[in-house]
């Protein structure tokens, strides 16, 4: 259910071995899943993904948005959202995830991912009364961006947030689930949980006065097979060497206009050429510059470009020419939080929360960042002074940040970083930089 679907009734389904999970809520409203069948999902068993208020998507979509809420069979199916503050309309709210059976195998696998992307956004959704079984190891919740939560949670901090309070945990009792038979035994715990058997005996062809002919005969390979899957012992993925980069202590701070002056900044530069997977690109590689003066972090991007005549001047991230960098203070006992900075080519500069910095904190870093840029004929370039202590890190010589930069260029449709990482703010996959 991708991007803001909603009122979905989904029911009745056995879904098997996915990779993602067996259902997918992405930000849409009074989605109702029910008496469904999931198994054996190699992440998740099911993810809720929601927006933060200042996500691109949720720009995007806000005109249509409101030109459908202009129209009486929306009216009349959402009357809460007819008067309602444009900004409330990214909000996740009304889906329901009931009598549903989960069985999962795999160890690392997480019953539920709530990437919700704002702390406060999945309070509005309702999951209770499911037979979950992971094979007798422990049920845990992954999450993400959500207030006041750690990355996992035990089952039983799940039901202490509200969720899930009626569940049981219990082998559904398939009759013969090694060779896909999910049809529950009569002593299944479903039943007082209240779910309905699917009636497999009734899906598939039937003999009817419009088939050519019956039984139906099929050619070999018309079919797919579902494959039983098998455990096999992977090897351990070889570690990566965090890259590590070092910004020079200068006497003179450099200005942050988006000029690069002769002499301004210190020689070394770092190329920012690898997509989000870590390959390396084979447009122009853009180019970072550091440095720090012991109060402020100095960053500057050049972005080169083929035809700068198509450079998007605006300022919705993901659809304009822009660029970030992303850090946190790993120099203490306990990192700090994870800062997200952009600045957009046409010169605007914002802080966002979507690495889950408290949007307190991450407003006012916003406000204290100078940011210019200049757009000249062979690309742009972007330049950023950052203060330390807004971000909360006390300089000491040596003292350490994860960190990266990241280009949106859309020339090529482009992500660029330094440090291929995901997304650029996943900072345990990207590089670390020393404060000279």
């Amino acid at each position: 259910l991708d991007d803001d679907h909603s009122g979905a009734h989904v029911y009745g389904n056995i879904v098997a071995r996915t990779t993602l999970g067996g259902s997918h809520i992405h930000a849409g409203r009074d989605n109702l899943l029910e008496n469904n069948v999931f198994i054996d999902h190699a992440r998740q068993q099911m993810q809720y993904s929601g927006h933060t208020r200042d996500s691109w998507v949720v720009e995007s979509h806000r005109k249509s948005f409101l030109e459908a809420m202009a129209r009486p069979a929306y009216r009349a199916r959402y009357p809460e959202l007819v008067d309602a503050d444009p900004e409330t309309l990214w909000h996740m709210a009304g889906n329901i995830f009931r009598r549903n059976i989960i069985v999962y195998t795999a160890p690392t696998a997480l019953l539920y991912k709530c990437g919700t992307r704002d702390g406060n956004l999945f309070r509005d959704n309702e999951s209770d009364h499911n037979l979950i079984w992971h094979g007798g190891l422990p049920v845990r919740v992954g999450q993400w961006g959500m207030a006041d939560t750690p990355a996992e949670m035990s089952w039983e901090q799940w039901q202490e947030r509200g969720f899930d309070r009626h569940s049981v945990i219990a082998d559904p009792l398939f009759v013969d689930p090694a060779h896909g038979d999910y049809r529950l035994r009569p002593e299944s715990p479903a039943f007082a949980l209240g779910f309905e058997p699917i009636p497999v005996d009734r899906i598939g062809p039937y003999a009817g006065p419009l088939r050519a002919s019956w039984p139906i005969v099929e050619a070999e390979g018309v079919r797919e097979r579902p494959l039983v899957s098998t455990r096999v012992e992977m090897p351990e993925p070889p570690v990566r060497e965090r890259p590590r980069a070092v910004a020079p202590r200068v006497a003179v701070a450099p200005v942050a206009d988006g000029r690069i002056g002769a002499g301004e900044w210190p020689p070394a530069t770092l190329a920012v050429a690898q997509a989000p997977d870590g390959s390396p690109l084979r447009s122009a590689a853009c180019v970072l510059r550091l440095c720090h003066d012991g109060t402020h972090l100095y960053a500057a991007i050049t972005v080169p470009l083929r035809n700068v005549a198509g450079l998007r001047l605006g300022t919705l991230w993901g659809a304009d020419d822009a660029a970030e960098v992303c850090f946190r203070d790993v120099s203490g006992a306990v990192p700090g939080p994870v800062f997200v900075v952009h600045g957009f080519a046409v010169g605007a500069c914002e802080s966002v929360t979507e690495a889950g910095a408290p949007r307190e904190v991450a407003e006012a870093l916003g406000k204290a960042v100078g940011f210019g840029s200049r757009v000249e004929a062979d690309g742009w370039t972007g330049e950023w002074s950052i203060p330390l202590a807004a971000a909360g890190i006390r300089h000491v010589p040596g003292c350490t940040l994860h960190f990266n930069a990241g280009v949106r260029r859309t020339e090529n449709a482009e992500w660029v970083q330094w440090v291929g990482s995901g997304a650029t703010w996943r900072l345990d996959r990207a590089g670390s930089l020393v404060l000279e």
